[in-house]
Order: structure tokens, then sequence, then C-alpha cells
């Protein structure tokens, strides 16, 4: 429906109803109905037993009662009492709400908690990530190249969004069998062939590569292939290293200058943590509360225009078809 932006609209209370909302000046209305009126675009509408408001979605000759929050509610603003386990003559506070949602909602936000919740969830990402290389797990590095698809397009990082649908297409049908078996399971490097031991490709070749690059440039431009062969063979022992870097090795101890490893320490850590932060509740929620360093911190979680990711991707997979089908040409 057309009309101005700043034009008021209401709602048909048939969720059936293939608009839902329209401008009051659309359907000659003169003004809208009042809060406590049920209102229908039309009269079919009017006879169609589904009903917007309520949990259950249906017409019911029942009295009803409003979230707090109104039109702000998470869910469906208006709800029978029998579907929220009331009782028709029970009286209910001036404030009521028709869930936890909306009561936490209703007393402000905890920038803390926010803070907290973000960083566990990316601890706890780049936890299951580092076991999926460290077992070699296919399966699971496939699963967390589909999460981290959808973060590179929330981040704007084109070029690593394009690589991951390159890759999830071609493991997901596009490259022949061998190369998708390839894909999947021939991503780790085991430098001492013990259980747990991988690591990734990219990340072995990137140390090598770095190195690599920095014995060249050491020879300020002037290099033969002598010498590309002798640092090629001076990588050796840094690979050697590897190991010890990123597959047997414990945490740290920041604390510690020479940088020991010491048993037990991730345990000695948490318990460390929690005795320093435990006064701070930063798992509780406590509206109001916020860093100094960052206030009003807020990790979203939603995806960023979907509409156009679909579109996005819509697009790279028809031109991988199209050199699919000149190939087969």
């Amino acid at each position: 429906m057309g009309s101005e932006k700043d034009d008021v609209m209401i709602l048909c209370c048939s969720l059936s109803c293939k608009v839902g909302w329209y401008h009051i000046s659309c359907v000659q209305l003169k003004q809208e109905p009042s809060s406590d009126e049920d209102w229908y675009c039309s009269s079919e509408c009017a006879g169609s037993s589904t009903y917007v408001y309520c949990s259950c979605h249906h017409k019911c000759a029942e009295d009803m009662v409003q979230c707090a929050l109104k039109q702000n509610c998470r869910n469906a603003e208006w709800y029978h009492k029998s579907c929220k386990g009331i009782a028709q003559d029970e009286c209910l506070p001036d404030a009521w709400y028709c869930g936890e949602a909306c009561h936490l909602e209703a007393e402000g936000d905890d920038y803390v908690l926010n803070h907290t919740k973000a960083i566990m969830w990316e601890g706890l990402s780049h936890l299951s990530r580092r076991m999926a290389v460290r077992e070699g797990d296919g399966a699971a590095m496939l699963e967390d190249w589909k999460i981290d698809m959808l973060q590179f397009w929330n981040r704007n990082h084109p070029k690593y969004f394009t690589i991951a649908h390159h890759f999830l297409a071609c493991v997901g049908g596009y490259a022949p069998p061998q190369i998708r078996h390839h894909l999947m399971w021939n991503r780790v490097a085991n430098l001492k062939g013990k259980p747990g031991g991988n690591i990734g490709l990219d990340l072995c070749n990137e140390h090598i590569n770095r190195d690599f690059k920095e014995l060249l440039a050491n020879s300020n431009g002037n290099y033969t292939p002598q010498k590309v062969k002798r640092c090629s063979q001076m990588s050796g022992p840094y690979g050697r290293t590897l190991d010890d870097g990123f597959t047997d090795v414990g945490l740290v101890d920041m604390r510690t200058p020479n940088r020991k490893r010491r048993p037990n320490l991730y345990k000695a850590d948490v318990s460390r943590f929690v005795t320093e932060y435990s006064s701070d509740s930063l798992c509780d929620y406590i509206p109001g509360r916020e860093h100094d360093a960052f206030p009003n911190f807020e990790a979203p979680n939603q995806l960023f225009s979907p509409v156009r990711l679909g579109r996005k991707l819509y697009k790279f997979s028809h031109a991988m078809d199209s050199w699919r089908q000149i190939k087969n040409v």
C-alpha cells in the first residue's frame, strides 16, 4: 500500500491477512481504531479463525491481558489469560509482563553482561575451532566455515566472504568428489604424528612463508636461485619448532619472565580469575551497568541485510555455474 511515511498504520487482526499493516488513509479511515477494538481489513479476514494476538493465534471469547511493553512486546502483546495460566478472576499487577525477556527489557540493559556474553561466545568459538583442527575433524571445520562466512558478511570483509563461498560451494558439490574429499579432510598437518597434534595447513604455510620472506628481505633484493634454495633449507629447523609452538604447548603463565610451562596452568588461571572477579557478578543481570572503557556495549547477533546477502550468494553461485557450463562445452 502506498502513502505518506508519516501516515498512521493499523494492523489487521487476522494472522492470515496477506498484507497485515495498512495506512489508515488507504482503508478510508479518519482515525485509528481504539486499542481494545479488533479491526479487520475485509470480511474475509474477519471470518478467519486465525488471530494475530496471543501465542495460540486463535480467536477465543475470553478476557485478554496486555504485556506492559505494549507494542514493544517481544511476542504477541495481547494474550488470553488461559494461555498464560492465569485464572479469569485473578488480579494482575499494574505492570504485567508476558515473560522474562520483556521484564528484563523493561528494567534496562546490562552492558557488562553483554560484554561477558560476547567474550564467552568468541572464546568458545575459538576453542571449538582449535579442537576441530587438532583432531583433524573436517566436518566440524566445514561448519565453522559456514559461521565464518556470515561473520565476514556482517563485518564487511568481501575478500574472505568470497573465499568462504567458493570453498563451501566446492565442498557442497561444485568440485569433483576427489577434490571435495581433499578440501574437507586434508586441511591439517601433524609434524610429530601425535594424537591431537594437528595444526592448520594455512597457519603452517603462513609462518614458513613469513620466515622465507624475512630471509629474502635480508638479502636486500639481491638473491639468486641458490640463495632461494638455501632459504628453503633454513626454514627446516624453524618448521620443527612449529609443533612446540602450536601443538605441544601448555598455556603460558604471563607472569613468569622465562615463560616456562607449568602443569595444570589452565585450571590455575580459571581459579585465579574466579577468585578475583566473582564479586563483580559478570554473568548476572544487573540493569544499568556498563564498563567505563566501552559504555553502551552491545554485541549484535542478527544477520545484516539478509536479502542483499541472498542476492550476493545467488550472483556468486550463478557465476560459478556459468564457468562450469563453459568448461563442459
